[in-house]
């Protein structure tokens, strides 16, 4: 029987030669390959710089080196969004402070943000890292502007938005903020099986994001600190020679991972048009349903269409929301809740704090993703639909 995930690649001949292709090359790590994904990647979301890295995780990680991020540092993180957000600065020792959001898009707000910063204005916060949600951007002009104006160094992790755009930015969106981080997880729009990527337009950022994902070797010797170990006795530079410059980490991806990037990159506008007649299909079916409602879609922005949530008020329903996902998988259909919010975690419970985050509450109460992906049919897309339907009344 037929499998409806709530999402997963999409890989056709075209990728799979050239993954091929790039296997039997005599270098698979370490060559040009990454570099020309990174320039493809910087023209498409409208970036000066990017940085190809290991996985979604590790780009934020490597923003957190880059900036040079520290205990001293206190940085708001939405309580809607996959652990990894706060993680990477928590590893750094910086305090994490979270925030409400809205609780039609699962989206950190103007309104939330400024709540936030107001009831945490004796900690002083630093940076914020946005969190674009389920193929949607946040208000990035008016959070860019509150940040300037409390001093607060922005990020945006980007990872369900790469195919997003508002007023022809870019996903990027580095016009904004110090940097965006991508994920190329094969639940995303596009896939390097495991890898991400950070954009900046900072060109001191895009050094210190290169550092940091080659264990603080600089390997340059205009740029070396100490340049006469780099040379021997008669002045000859020394070609093996390498300076470790600060701390970093092997966050690099492999050509082969690349390889495929390109591919996908190249097709990620028929990708996206997949995923839209699917998504108009849902539409349908569920915009004139009582209980069931998909999440508020922001006007004047492309949508990304990463994920399709729906809400579903169970309190008007006889089956709970375990129940619902249980007998979907019955049908083979798998759906996923995105996501637990941060709060209510062992790791992020603060029981010192006066802050409630009843918008994200709420949100995540009713919030359901179900399968959206390119290589789903019209009809497999009713299919879901109908199951969905007719198990809610």
């Amino acid at each position: 029987m037929k499998s409806y995930p709530y999402s997963r690649q999409h890989i056709d001949k075209r990728d799979v030669a050239a993954v091929v292709e790039k296997l039997k090359a005599d270098i698979i790590t370490g060559g040009l390959t990454s570099s020309q994904f990174e320039n493809q990647f910087s023209k498409y979301c409208g970036a000066k710089y990017s940085v190809s890295c290991s996985n979604g995780t590790a780009a934020l990680h490597l923003v957190s080196m880059a900036l040079d991020i520290c205990e001293k540092d206190v940085v708001i993180v939405p309580t809607i969004t996959f652990a990894a957000t706060a993680h990477a600065f928590k590893i750094c020792n910086a305090k994490i402070i979270l925030c409400d959001v809205n609780p039609n898009t699962g989206l950190v707000g103007t309104k939330e943000l400024k709540e936030c910063i107001k009831n945490n204005s004796h900690l002083k916060p630093t940076i914020l890292c946005a969190v674009h949600l389920n193929g949607q951007l946040c208000d990035v002009e008016e959070i860019s502007k509150i940040c300037v104006k409390k001093k607060i160094k922005l990020i945006f992790d980007a990872s369900h938005a790469l195919a997003a755009n508002v007023n022809n930015y870019g996903s990027s969106l580095t016009d904004f903020a110090e940097c965006s981080t991508f994920s190329f997880h094969p639940v995303k729009t596009i896939t390097t099986i495991e890898g991400g990527m950070v954009t900046t337009n900072k060109r001191c950022i895009y050094d210190k994001l290169i550092k940091a994902r080659e264990n603080g070797i600089e390997r340059n010797s205009e740029n070396f600190i100490e340049p006469y170990n780099a040379i021997d006795i008669k002045g000859n530079i020394n070609p093996w020679y390498y300076e470790v410059q600060g701390v970093g980490l092997n966050y690099r991806l492999n050509d082969i991972s690349c390889a495929l990037g390109i591919s996908q990159l190249k097709k990620i506008y028929k990708l996206q048009s997949k995923r839209k007649k699917i998504w108009d299909i849902y539409d349908v079916f569920f915009l004139e349903q009582e209980n069931i409602t998909p999440v508020e879609k922001i006007e004047n922005q492309i949508h990304g269409m990463h994920l399709y949530p729906i809400f579903i008020n169970f309190n008007k329903i006889n089956i709970t929301r375990s129940e619902l996902i249980s007998k979907l998988r019955e049908h083979n259909i798998i759906t996923q809740v995105h996501y637990i919010p941060l709060h209510l975690h062992p790791q992020y419970i603060d029981k010192e704090s006066k802050q409630t985050f009843k918008n994200s509450e709420k949100y995540y109460s009713k919030c359901l993703s179900i399968p959206l992906f390119p290589s789903m049919s019209s009809k497999d897309a009713k299919y879901v639909a109908e199951k969905i339907i007719k198990l809610i009344r």
